[in-house]
């Protein structure tokens, strides 16, 4: 694993069309993709964007959206540094509660701390997104993590 210099910041304008197809190339879906309702954190190293995780905010909680890192820059931890980027900044908005739906990543994000629920277990604001009615299949691991 080599140590690269990575900036992490709020998505800017330009890298919209970038983000989405970073997601496509990383098999994730981007049908409900909509950048005023999903608040996008990317990482870029010489001005290169390499990775992009979104966020959405549903009362006092929040839904991870669509983690992913260009295939170059796995194993360099792009994807754990976004994921803390993204609760440090959760905690900073008083949010408790952050869940995530996910068909391939579950043991990726239970060792970043998030653990497996029950569906019936979800706020029904979460039940209410579009990730959860009809993006992510019902098969999919419903995972959460609480802040603080």
């Amino acid at each position: 694993m080599q140590s690269l210099n990575i900036n992490i910041q709020p998505c800017e304008d330009e890298y919209v069309e970038d983000i989405i197809d970073l997601l496509e190339k990383s098999d994730l879906p981007v049908e409900d993709i909509d950048t005023s309702c999903i608040k996008f954190f990317t990482a870029e190293t010489s001005s290169k964007l390499i990775g992009a995780i979104g966020l959405e905010f549903h009362g006092g909680y929040a839904l991870l959206r669509s983690l992913a890192v260009a295939p170059k820059y796995r194993g360099n931890a792009v994807g754990q540094r976004l994921v803390s980027h993204l609760l440090s900044y959760c905690e900073e908005e008083w949010i408790d509660d952050v869940y995530l739906l996910t068909s391939t990543a579950a043991s990726f994000f239970t060792a970043l701390g998030f653990s497996e629920v029950d569906r019936k277990e979800l706020p029904d604001s979460i039940k209410q997104t579009s990730e959860y009615q009809y993006v992510c299949p019902s098969t999919s691991t419903v995972m959460h993590k609480h802040l603080s």
